[in-house]
């Protein structure tokens, strides 16, 4: 079941719903017409991207290995859906505030982190 195409038209097929009222004789074929043209409204439509950028942010491009890239969308789509674009930027914030922690500062923090993880 997919698109077909009528008389030059691309028609829907029907719906569930339409095809069980259809067949208990609710409605008629005629009145579901998938020829029917839609006409849609663009007078108030506005050319860019669908999302504003957020303050803050920069929209760039970058080539990121595929592996690495499937990592990210994996992580992201085991915690349940997401951005792997919000785990990207936490791995490289994290990378940065690590770079300039003094060695004291991050070797309390794994510290703390492994007793907390040990429940000690």
């Amino acid at each position: 079941m997919g698109i077909r195409k009528v008389q030059g038209l691309i028609a829907r097929p029907a719906t569930r719903q339409e095809r069980r009222q259809y067949e208990e004789g609710q409605i008629m074929e005629a009145e579901y017409d998938p020829t029917e043209e839609i006409e849609y409204d663009f007078s108030q439509g506005k050319r860019g991207a669908l999302d504003p950028i957020g303050a803050g942010k920069t929209r760039i491009s970058i080539r990121i290995d595929d592996d690495v890239l499937g990592w990210f969308r994996e992580q992201a789509h085991q915690a349940g859906g997401g951005n792997y674009q919000t785990l990207i930027n936490e791995a490289l914030r994290s990378h940065i505030q690590q770079q300039h922690e003094p060695l004291e500062t991050t070797l309390r923090r794994v510290l703390r982190e492994e007793l907390e993880r040990t429940g000690k």
